[in-house]
């Protein structure tokens, strides 16, 4: 048989008043699924006997309800509603089916935290079933059933697990059986998703998105819904559900009401229609009002078709807890503004959250869903969790606690109108039921001093008698029984722990209450002491150290330390741990008292002090490591040498031993200590430098001294002599005195002594009478000319030596040229001289002595540059061949007369001065001296012509035989 499925209102002439609704006459031989109420409920039978024309079946049977579900044709419903005991006739409807962030959005948590989770409590979930071993749902699944009708025909299937229109008992609300499958996807995963938001328990269970609204409630799963596999708009199969099925199971949760404490009852589902005022004539009013009648509520979802001003069926039933709801906004978070989807208007009771709900889903997983059905749990949840704050509370008490403490939300239901609807707020109503608990402090004030403990006392009531929990923003506090408590708190820093403190009482609801009573904590100072065994001496220079404890019973302090050292300076050392130390270097010998203070972050202060004997160090003295240390006598001896002095404070003086005589006063440069000194006699000695510090310490370094002997100069003054081919040269003439003098220079205080060597020595003392001692450093350089005049015997050519002697051996000498001529008056031509110079015999007094010929070829030698350089005439057999006729030779010639007139000089016939008559005239226009000279320089010259050479020689020739 055929079952349409679509219902219109038919109004039948004659039929009885009272009846609301009557379905469309159906076709000839066709039935139609109504929903038929009668006056009472022992009506029911008589009702069925009355069908005598017409044909009727029962689909359910209700034993709480005067309802009738019928299939009946046409003549069945002209029966029916002729029939003064039918109140209505109504179609058998069809209706149609996120966590984390929700669940604190309405505060839930909060309440799940004070201990109300639902425990005790059952919330029935009409829907599409449910998969009975996911992990959010434990094992609080406490009961099952089923009810799936169909009209019969392949296009609808019953989702019960057996197949059948009705199942009870353990896995009849199965929600993945293989009807709840198009392939992949499961059609029933809608009840599973609603039961986790109202009871899901995600603590423990990998993935959750949190707990549900009751995670502590019991849950009773009511498969309601058939498959359908046609319509659904077009997305077929999909799960709808008869009206008859949903006032079954109902039926099934008042059967239960005594086996288990149900809270609620949800059916997120209804049709697509806009009532805009209460449908109380809904065949689903009964049902409602009889769970409400057992205390338990139904909460209906409003529907998802966008209404502004109405809500669905069964949403529309006065009696029901319809739900719209709130938006969420880019980022999932609930915003409290309806959602866009959500119906709403004046017959919606509150708000909840609907928008991207995370829950559980078959095959043990989760899913973000969107819509009505999802606030309509977290109000189920939410009567379930104040039923187990206020077990005896009636229904329409807690519905009053959700929607007089909700926030509200103002909307438009219309261009000239608006509506206000409550959003829940768990944590709220939870607390409009109960009476907050009292607390006061004995004290306001409580004053105590740093390192104690602080104590305070007072009293505390709760006007229900239930446990208070005592809280303190700072410290501890504790229930001493009694109705009192008792505070305390260890303080370790004053000033900066003084502040307020609030003990907070709070009920098993989580209302508080609060007394405030202010804490000063005093500052203490430091306590310091000197370490035992602080060393009370010290030698300037050295470091000093100070070693100094504390303590401070605010632990919680830093601290500062300086040390006052007692001559001006101040130090800052760290102070941690309980520890000052410090190290100070004195620069000056004395007593000193030396302060240690320690002072706090509050400015707390203690200072320590004991006294310092600081004892002077003497300089130390170092001579300079390049210090000379060998001079020679008469010079100046430079000393150097640094000091250091521990008391840099300290001035000083230096004096510097030389090693004789009286010390001297050193020059103070810093550190540096130079001086000088000359000495006048070598000697070893040892010189001292001395360093006195102000506070009469003294420092001496010594160092030894050679000073060597230095010659005496000897010169002899050749002032008055004749330069000689360069020479200087005494010219005398036998018989005659020469004046002789010898300079000596010492620059030792030395005794000296002169000598000459033709046998006249003179001494010279230094200090007259006595001799010289070894040695006399005293400075007195010496400077003597001895003067000697001598005469020589013979004409010859001699060296005069001159020396000198000091005391200490040192000597130097000098020597000087003397020619010594004879005294003869005539001159000798050359073949005269070639006689004296011939080998052989010699017949005096016309020969002369062959050391008298020897002696003034010694004295030509040394005149003429003629004869010492270019001919030999050192022998007499030399100088006889110069004087050898040789016409023939211009040069030779020249030499032979030159020789002549050098041994005539020798002879004493001509001195260097004698005028000379050059040319002939008779006058005497020359000297002696001058006609050799220039003779000789000629015969010397390379570019002088023979003939040049023969006038000189002419010349020379010309004064040897006239004698001027």
């Amino acid at each position: 048989m055929h079952v349409r499925r679509l219902f219109v209102a038919l109004a039948l002439a004659g039929l009885a008043a009272g009846i609301t609704q009557v379905p469309a006459h159906a076709e000839s031989g066709e039935t139609t699924r109504v929903i038929v109420q009668v006056d009472h409920i022992s009506d029911k039978q008589q009702v069925l006997d009355n069908i005598d024309q017409g044909n009727a079946e029962q689909n359910r049977t209700y034993r709480s309800f005067p309802l009738l579900a019928l299939d009946a044709d046409k003549a069945a419903l002209a029966e029916l509603a002729a029939d003064p005991n039918v109140v209505s006739i109504q179609p058998d409807k069809v209706g149609s089916p996120s966590l984390a962030e929700s669940i604190p959005f309405i505060h839930a948590d909060r309440v799940q935290q004070l201990g109300f989770t639902g425990a005790g409590q059952t919330v029935a979930i009409l829907d599409t079933g449910i998969d009975r071993d996911h992990p959010f749902f434990g094992s609080r699944i406490v009961s099952e059933a089923c009810y799936s009708s169909t009209d019969g025909s392949a296009n609808e299937v019953s989702l019960c697990p057996n197949g059948t229109a009705s199942q009870t008992g353990a896995g009849s609300a199965d929600a993945e059986t293989a009807q709840c499958l198009n392939g992949t996807a499961n059609i029933c995963r809608h009840g599973t998703h609603v039961a986790g938001i109202a009871a899901g328990a995600g603590t423990g269970v990998t993935g959750a998105p949190g707990n549900g609204v009751a995670p502590g409630a019991n849950i009773i799963a009511i498969q309601i819904y058939h498959r359908s596999n046609v319509g659904c708009d077009g997305n077929a199969p999909c799960a709808q559900f008869y009206y008859s099925d949903f006032i079954a199971g109902m039926q099934r949760i008042y059967d239960l009401r005594n086996d288990f404490t149900i809270a609620s009852a949800n059916l997120s589902g209804g049709d697509d229609s806009n009532h805009t005022t209460t449908c109380d004539g809904s065949s689903t009013k009964a049902s409602i009002d009889l769970l409400l009648s057992a205390g338990i509520t139904t909460t209906i979802s409003a529907g998802n078709e966008s209404h502004p001003n109405g809500v669905g069926e069964p949403g529309c039933v006065s009696t029901a807890v319809t739900v719209g709801a709130i938006d969420a906004d880019a980022s999932g978070n609930e915003v409290d503004s309806p959602a866009s989807y959500s119906n709403r208007g004046p017959l919606l009771d509150v708000f909840a959250p609907g928008t991207s709900i995370r829950a559980s889903v078959p095959d043990d997983a989760w899913a973000n869903l969107s819509g009505t059905s999802m606030a309509a749990p977290h109000v189920a949840g939410a009567i379930a969790g104040l039923r187990h704050a206020y077990p005896n509370a009636t229904a329409a008490t807690l519905l009053g606690y959700l929607r007089d403490t909700g926030v509200d939300i103002t909307y438009a239901t219309s261009p000239t109108t608006n509506a206000t609807t409550p959003r829940i707020d768990l944590l709220a109503a939870l607390q409009q039921g109960n009476n907050p608990p009292t607390i006061g402090a004995d004290n306001g004030t409580v004053t105590v001093n740093e390192g104690t403990t602080a104590n305070n006392a007072g009293g505390f009531s709760d006007p229900e008698g239930k446990t208070v929990a005592l809280t303190a923003s700072s410290g501890n506090v504790t229930n001493v029984g009694g109705g009192r408590w008792a505070w305390s708190s260890t303080t370790s820093d004053g000033p900066t722990q003084s502040r307020d403190v609030t003990i907070t009482a709070t009920d098993d609801k989580g209302e508080t209450a609060t007394t405030t009573f202010h804490l000063t904590v005093n500052n203490v100072a430091p306590s310091i002491g000197i370490a035992p065994g602080q060393p009370g001496t010290v030698a300037e220079g050295t470091s000093y150290g100070v070693q100094a404890t504390y303590t401070d019973p605010g632990s919680l302090d830093t601290h500062s330390a300086k040390i006052e050292w007692g001559d001006g300076t101040t130090t800052t050392p760290a102070a941690a741990a309980g520890q000052v130390n410090g190290s100070h270097v004195y620069a000056d010998n004395g007593n000193y008292t030396v302060k240690v203070t320690v002072t706090d972050d509050d400015g707390g202060t203690s200072s320590a002090s004991f006294p310092v004997a600081v004892s002077n160090v003497a300089p130390a003295v170092t001579i300079d490591p390049a210090q000379v240390k060998t001079i020679t006598e008469g010079s100046t001896l430079n000393a150097k040498a640094s000091f250091v002095d521990p008391g840099s404070a300290d001035t000083h003086t230096a004096s510097i031993d030389w090693g004789f005589g009286a010390p001297t006063t050193g020059s103070l440069l810093m550190t540096t200590v130079t001086g000088s000194r000359a000495y006048g006699d070598n000697g070893s000695f040892t010189v001292g430098v001395k360093v006195t510090d102000d506070d009469g310490g003294t420092g001496t370094a010594t160092f030894p001294v050679t000073v060597t002997n230095v010659a005496p100069t000897a010169v002899i003054d050749e002032s008055g002599a004749t330069v000689v081919n360069g020479v200087p040269t005494f010219i005398a003439h036998s018989g005659q005195p020469v004046s002789f003098k010898g300079r000596s220079t010492d620059p030792g205080s030395d005794d000296l002594a002169l000598s000459w060597s033709f046998g006249a020595t003179t001494n010279y003392l230094v200090n007259p009478p006595g001799t010289d001692p070894a040695s006399s450093p005293s400075l007195q350089p010496r400077d003597v000319t001895d003067a000697k005049p001598h005469t020589f015997g013979s004409a010859c050519n001699y060296d005069v030596g001159f020396t000198a002697r000091d005391d200490d051996g040192g000597s130097s000498a000098d020597s000087a040229k003397v020619v010594v001529q004879g005294n003869a008056h005539l001159t000798r031509i050359a073949p005269l001289w070639f006689l004296q110079t011939r080998a052989g015999l010699r017949i005096p007094p016309v020969d002369l002595p062959v050391s008298t010929v020897n002696c003034y070829l010694q004295v030509a030698q040394h005149m003429s540059p003629v004869l010492s350089e270019a001919r030999d005439v050192s022998t007499m057999a030399k100088a006889n061949a110069v004087l050898n006729i040789q016409l023939l030779n211009p040069k030779a010639e020249f030499d032979r007369q030159a020789l002549t007139a050098w041994l005539n000089f020798a002879d004493g016939s001509f001195d260097l001065g004698s005028r000379v008559d050059t040319n002939l005239d008779l006058r005497l226009d020359s000297t002696f001296g001058a006609v050799m000279a220039q003779a000789e320089a000629i015969r010397l010259n390379p570019a002088s012509t023979s003939n040049q050479i023969r006038q000189q020689t002419l010349l020379l020739e010309k004064l040897n035989t006239l004698g001027f």
